[in-house]
């Protein structure tokens, strides 16, 4: 599809956030971000798994990708939205 964009797509592992230590995000497996050529992926930050679907976009004229999440944390649903950016190589 058009809208999606294959520099951005990949396995990306997250080392760090600006609301978590490092501890956390890798609470149960080493943090990341999968960004799937389809406009799909998943995430996995500290004790939360889910599925994304995204979107490219641009921020400050950086590739990036809109995301809209929804699964379990802690066995309770959740759902809500993110992005990423790559700047200077990295996400």
């Amino acid at each position: 599809m058009s809208n999606r964009n294959s520099n951005i797509t990949g396995n990306y592992r997250i080392t760090s956030m600006e609301m978590w230590g490092q501890d956390f995000v890798d609470a149960e497996v080493p943090g990341y971000i999968e960004i799937a050529k389809d406009g799909v992926g998943r995430f996995h930050i500290g004790y939360v798994q889910c599925d994304i679907d995204w979107q490219k976009t641009e921020r400050d004229g950086n590739p990036a990708a809109e995301f809209t999440f929804e699964d379990m944390d802690e066995m309770e649903p959740t759902s809500g939205r993110g992005w990423v950016v790559i700047k200077d190589g990295t996400l």
